[in-house]
């Protein structure tokens, strides 16, 4: 008797048989079951017909998916996740937008403007020169890419303006059409309004092989779920996040996150986990990562160019970062903590105005190289180094730091490398050097320094396979090849 409830509670936690749905948005119809040989047209449909165990999975067509927010009705279960294989397949946010969506700005020849609601980090940073140095496009024409004016009065031919006309995200989104077009004769493609390309609410799901882009908010998101897995995902030129998480329990692993309008990747409610190993996170404009919540771990990351910071850590949150690598403008942070336990540990930080700020916080920096980065004591710890050291909050050592600047605070001058070393508690292993020699660097990335090894086993640069990332074509080309 007892064997039998086994069998049978197992029986019910796991489906006998795994099966397959299949989606093809150039030739599928929602009408059909979803088999190889008559598949359904849309994401939707086919996550509403899977069950436990099943795989979705899209055919990757040249023509991108495209759908008003896809949502996860229901879940796996444990050990039978649903899961959504793209196998390589875009989903994007663009939409044309015709003659009916834009209303003629009096006064202004060829300026039509349309009602948008755009999260309104977006529009704080959007005419910035942060954003210029790194700027997507939201408005196509014709295929080809917008480019946007720093005022409405500025609009030449090609180019749009968003203008915040309330306190809250509502707006308008002016453009003025190329030289020669009008409005019948044009093809303008811009996001979806208020939409995010794909949410997750429910438990046991694995979304893999899948670039989402153009979102007017994120490409993908969570809300109060757990055993989530994202692997081999890219989410990009959105307006707002590529992924972001709210009390959620996720895994990503071998994704990238880049361009978009606010960070990469944001976590947030007090009681979100999560891990990210083998991701990449460059050029977004707010930052790489802004991880609040309860617990974060980040394995082999690059944090690339990011505007504002690489990683940004607050509100409690214990956070784990090893063999991370981080590089930017000399204006940036790599690593800021604040009011949370943090670890840094063997990564590299490279080329930044500060290399690691941590206030209010219990920190372990150890094995570390910094290269080149403005060292200060204050931007470490603006209470002091020395109370963090004495009340055992801070242990900060065996790390590497390779020329750069030293400061004890940062209203005093330079000061030699022993001076700060002494104040900042650096233990006998720590050291500093001039200049790196090719003997050095390790074929792993590392540098080797009199018998130590510090330092990220990855390269602080952008991997050759990531290289072509960076083009605004609407179709996004490049997607993440099926693992």
């Amino acid at each position: 008797m007892r064997l039998f409830s086994c069998l049978a509670l197992l029986t019910l936690q796991i489906p006998l048989f795994a099966g397959s749905l299949h989606v093809d948005n150039v030739r599928g119809v929602d009408s059909n079951d979803g088999s190889s040989t008559t598949p359904v047209k849309t994401i939707q449909k086919g996550i509403d017909l899977a069950k436990p165990g099943d795989t979705v999975f899209l055919k990757v067509n040249p023509e991108p998916y495209s759908e008003p927010g896809i949502n996860f009705k229901k879940g796996g279960a444990p050990g039978a996740p649903i899961v959504l294989d793209g196998q390589g397949a875009t989903l994007s946010g663009l939409v044309q937008y015709g003659i009916e969506e834009w209303k003629p700005l009096e006064g202004a020849s060829g300026v039509y403007g349309t009602r948008y609601d755009f999260p309104l980090r977006f529009k704080q940073v959007s005419a910035t020169k942060d954003y210029e140095k790194s700027a997507f496009s939201i408005v196509f024409f014709d295929g080809k890419p917008g480019s946007c004016a720093q005022s409405l009065e500025a609009l030449e031919p090609g180019q749009y303006f968003l203008s915040l006309e309330t306190a809250d995200s509502g707006g308008t989104l002016y453009l003025k059409l190329p030289e020669g077009k009008t409005l019948s004769n044009t093809q303008i493609l811009m996001p979806r309004r208020a939409h995010t390309a794909l949410h997750v609410g429910k438990c046991y799901v694995t979304i893999k092989n899948l670039t989402s882009a153009w979102a007017s908010q994120d490409s993908f998101s969570t809300t109060k779920s757990h055993d989530l897995v994202f692997e081999n995902v890219r989410g990009c030129y959105n307006m707002d996040q590529g992924m972001s998480h709210h009390g959620s329990q996720v895994v990503t692993r071998n994704s990238i996150f880049d361009h978009n309008g606010a960070t990469g990747v944001r976590d947030v409610y007090d009681d979100c986990d999560s891990t990210y190993e083998d991701c990449v996170f460059f050029e977004n404009l707010v930052a790489g990562v802004d991880a609040m919540g309860r617990s974060h771990r980040f394995v082999r990351c690059l944090f690339l160019d990011n505007f504002g910071s690489g990683l940004s850590v607050s509100k409690q949150v214990a956070a784990e970062v090893e063999d991370c690598a981080f590089k930017g403008a000399p204006d940036r942070a790599g690593v800021r903590g604040w009011r949370c336990v943090f670890s840094v540990k063997n990564s590299s930080l490279e080329k930044l105005k500060t290399g690691i700020s941590i206030a209010e916080s219990k920190a372990v920096i150890t094995g570390n190289v910094f290269r080149h980065c403005e060292v200060n004591e204050d931007w470490y710890f603006p209470e002091g180094w020395a109370a963090n050291l004495a009340e055992g909050r801070l242990r900060s050592g065996e790390n590497l730091f390779v020329g750069g600047v030293f400061k004890l605070s940062n209203k005093e001058p330079v000061v030699l490398w022993e001076a700060f070393a002494a104040r900042t508690g650096q233990d006998a292993a720590s050291r500093y050097i001039g200049t790196v020699s090719s003997s050095m660097e390790l074929a792993s990335g590392r540098i080797e320094s009199e018998g130590r090894t510090f330092g990220s086993a990855i390269p602080a640069t952008l991997p050759e396979k990531y290289q072509k990332l960076s083009s605004p074509d609407p179709r996004v080309p490049e997607p993440p090849k099926p693992r």
